[in-house]
């Protein structure tokens, strides 16, 4: 059949009556609609129709009357809402189409509305799309990111205008269509004289008089076929774009029949149309456990602070200098192992014995057995050493004794360290370590002479005159004890 003849037999169909008419209307959808082909990613959602699926990144879908029905004049509404999930992402909209074949071979998803293949290889097959176009493409010579256009069997559009409708005074109100908010749409298409009619407005707003866009051309009969498929199609690529169609109506005798535009969802970035029973529940008990939560942080910080609170008012002078240096009953379990004897012994002072509770003089020798413990690399008490090295304290005090503290040191360190530094170190930890309580250095004392701050006497006297004793004082038994504390030379 040549094209002229097609032609002619084409015009007199379209001047035929229909006898059996086609006139459709749903108002909603959901799982038991009939009468309607959904395919690839389209799906129900009741109420609505989603064409596109999110999680699929070259996504895109059709829906349609399931047979083919006879093409001479026709009109249709219905109501779609787009949302992006990013307002500043590219868009995608959607496309009304008519096609000779439920599934247009080759077509692709991103701005091919997944109907064509691209804009340079048109279709060979009768295919009339009108565009609801977000996306602005200068490859397809788009005016803008928001505009309704006729195409016919190819991606670029045969006339397009900015989407919006014409009021009663005549003033051209613009329709952003990809806000979420539901569209109504209306379009016409006279057979006898070519021409095609679109209109949109706001839900609300009645049918302008005046179309948005009109095209007339006889050309539009090379793209039509005697019977087509009437229908809906939509495709995205990375980014998300939410396309539903929420009712629909067709006649192929007259005006579509009027839809019901009361009670429907509207759509929102960052919601959803509905909370269902479940949802409201879930939300409720998450709620609740948020609250119960809080409360109980809320105690644990209380609770926290009275404990700091109480610990400040036993905080010592010297610690508010410089800085607290308390351990915690946990660090002091896992130090010790849960107080085994094995791990007490050597670092509790001589007096503890005598005493019903520890005192800062105790604290004091405790401390300095860490201080000889760290310096000379080894444990209070070892059992594989000759006898005289068994106890730590006795080794580094009979190493004073004979000039030679220094030789104590850590053999480990391989003499990587400053001699004065080391002897004046050990030296502090024997005074720490003194028999006599009221003998030992308090702990600001230390601090201070670790930390090489100026204190009452130079660094070297206090740690002379804690070493001698007081010759007054020691008394004949202690003199021979304090003897090798006795400096040799200044330190």
């Amino acid at each position: 059949m040549d094209i002229p003849f097609f032609h002619f037999l084409l015009h007199l169909l379209l001047l035929i009556p229909t006898i059996n008419s086609l006139d459709f209307i749903f108002n909603s959808f959901n799982t038991t609609t009939k009468n309607l082909t959904l395919t690839n990613d389209t799906r129900i959602e009741s109420p609505v129709i989603r064409m596109t699926n999110d999680s699929n990144q070259f996504s895109l879908g059709r829906f349609f009357y399931p047979s083919k029905i006879p093409i001479t004049s026709f009109s249709t509404s219905f109501i779609f809402s787009i949302l992006p999930q990013n307002p500043n992402s590219p868009g995608f909209g959607l496309a009304f189409f008519l096609c000779n074949t439920s599934s247009p071979p080759g077509a692709i998803a991103s701005q091919y509305f997944g109907l064509f293949t691209n804009a340079v290889i048109p279709t060979v097959f009768p295919l009339i799309a009108v565009e609801f176009d977000t996306g602005r493409n200068p490859e397809f010579n788009d005016h803008d990111n928001n505009h309704i256009g006729i195409d016919l069997n190819n991606i670029e559009s045969k006339k397009q205008t900015p989407a919006g409708y014409y009021n009663s005074t005549g003033k051209f109100e613009s329709v952003q269509m990809n806000s979420g908010e539901n569209v109504r749409a209306w379009i016409e298409f006279d057979g006898k004289s070519f021409e095609i009619n679109v209109t949109v407005a706001p839900i609300g707003v009645s049918k302008p008089l005046k179309p948005t866009l009109s095209y007339k051309d006889p050309n539009i009969s090379n793209y039509l076929s005697p019977e087509m498929f009437v229908g809906f199609s939509a495709s995205k690529t990375n980014w998300i774009e939410a396309q539903r169609v929420l009712a629909w109506s067709f006649s192929d005798s007259g005006t579509a029949k009027e839809l019901n535009t009361t009670n429907l969802p509207v759509f929102k970035r960052g919601s959803s149309n509905s909370l269902s029973g479940k949802a409201i529940a879930g939300i409720v008990v998450g709620c609740f456990v948020l609250v119960c939560f809080s409360l109980f942080v809320l105690y644990f910080v209380w609770c926290k602070r009275r404990r700091n609170e109480e610990d400040d008012d036993d905080v010592e002078e010297w610690e508010m200098e410089y800085w607290p240096h308390r351990f915690s009953y946990e660090e002091l379990c896992i130090a010790t192992k849960d107080f085994h004897n094995e791990k007490l012994i050597g670092y509790l002072a001589p007096e503890i014995a005598n005493v019903a509770a520890p005192t800062s003089a105790s604290d004091v020798y405790s401390f300095g057995v860490v201080l000889l413990e760290v310096a000379c690399g080894r444990r209070p008490l070892e059992a594989m050493v000759v006898d005289e090295e068994v106890v730590l304290i006795d080794w580094v005090r009979e190493l004073y004794a004979r000039g030679c503290v220094v030789e104590a040191a850590d053999s480990r360190m391989k003499g990587e360290y400053d001699v004065g530094d080391m002897e004046m170190v050990l030296k502090l930890g024997l005074a720490c370590c003194h028999p006599e309580p009221n003998r030992r250095p308090t702990m600001k004392e230390v601090v201070a002479l670790l930390l090489g701050e100026d204190v009452a006497d130079a660094p070297g006297k206090v740690l002379s005159d804690l070493a001698r004793g007081d010759d007054n004082g020691g008394g004949g038994g202690e003199l021979d004890e304090e003897a090798p504390l006795q400096s040799s030379s200044p330190i």
